[in-house]
């Protein structure tokens, strides 16, 4: 008898989901799947997947992932929205819970790297960023029937991250990057594949050693404090 097919989907999914987590192969990857929901797998029994069971089944195998790698690989894997998987362990951010803080906005395919155009990726990745925390507080999903209102995609793209200070994005056209900076969001290009954690892990040491003063402002510094910066060389 033939092995039943996976949808296309469900197929892309599960590769997206397997290269969220490090250094996973697919093969691996669909082991643990199928010993976690069985044979054949469908919509119905990954979307019911146990996250207890799917990391205890890694751990069989020699595999362990922290709490937010692993809530991502399911976000990405089950057909509910990202956030919804994303916000039921996640303390809601309240404004001016975090001082001094910035808010970064992360353009992503797979939610772990940062990959893609800004016109074509199919997410933003939202952090609130100090000298002392990094906190996850949104994913914020391509939604193709909200594009349609607009008539011009970038311009959709760009009020989804209005809110931000920063966007890391792996590339963007010179049309895109100028609604970006209309937005008053300070754009960085970055080398394409780099993981957000490593993107995330030199933000927050700039923040603590030596902010260029745009930086510094944003945070709140004091004019006199951000002084000793403005000579500095810009770092990001």
């Amino acid at each position: 008898m033939n092995k039943p097919n996976l949808n296309r989907d469900l197929a892309l999914r599960i590769g997206l989901a397997a290269r969220s987590l490090p250094d996973i192969q697919t093969k691996l990857f669909m082991t643990v799947l199928t010993e976690c929901t069985g044979l054949p797998l469908t919509e119905e029994s990954v979307d019911s997947l146990d996250k207890a069971r799917f990391n205890a089944i890694f751990k069989q195998h020699g595999r362990e992932f922290n709490k937010a790698v692993l809530d991502n690989a399911l976000s990405i894997l089950k057909t509910v929205q990202p956030e919804e998987i994303a916000a039921t362990d996640q303390p809601v951010y309240q404004d001016g819970e975090m001082p001094g803080s910035i808010r970064i906005a992360i353009g992503s395919q797979d939610g772990f790297h940062v990959d893609g155009h800004f016109s074509s990726c199919l997410q933003f990745m939202i952090y609130q960023i100090s000298t002392s925390e990094i906190r996850p507080i949104d994913i914020r999903p391509i939604q193709m029937d909200d594009a349609r209102k607009y008539s011009d995609k970038n311009e959709y793209r760009a009020d989804l991250i209005a809110d931000c200070q920063i966007l890391h994005i792996a590339s963007i056209g010179g049309a895109a990057a100028a609604k970006i900076v209309k937005k008053g969001v300070h754009l960085i290009k970055i080398g394409n594949h780099k993981t957000i954690a490593s993107v995330l892990e030199q933000l927050q040491h700039i923040l603590v050693e030596s902010p260029p003063p745009w930086l510094a402002k944003v945070m709140g510094i004091e004019g006199t404090q951000r002084f000793r910066f403005e000579k500095q060389e810009p770092v990001l």
